[in-house]
């Protein structure tokens, strides 16, 4: 069986700056899931915590959702794969 957290459930400690990306996938793995479901404000850098809610609701307004990195997005990707897969990818 497939189990997933989407990290909108940990939406109020990214705001609180109590947890990113990289703990969200640390978390999900302590918790047993076995796949990742990260929300667009996860994976997004943030000025203000308390900007996570309106930014999640309204991404193609948010001022403060950006964009970011292809390596930003390799690192993010790297650190889901070396948690959750037992053989490194000549890829990453």
């Amino acid at each position: 069986m497939k189990i997933s957290i989407c990290s909108y459930s940990f939406h109020r400690l990214l705001a609180a700056g109590k947890q990113d990306i990289f703990q969200y996938i640390k978390d999900c793995k302590e918790l047993g899931c076995t796949q990742l479901d990260p929300w667009n404000a996860h994976l997004s850098t943030i000025e203000k915590g308390e900007e996570v809610i309106h930014a999640g609701r309204n991404p193609g307004k948010s001022q403060h959702l950006t964009s970011v990195d292809d390596d930003y997005l390799l690192s993010v990707k790297r650190a889901a794969f070396r948690l959750y897969c037992r053989r490194r990818s000549p890829y990453l």
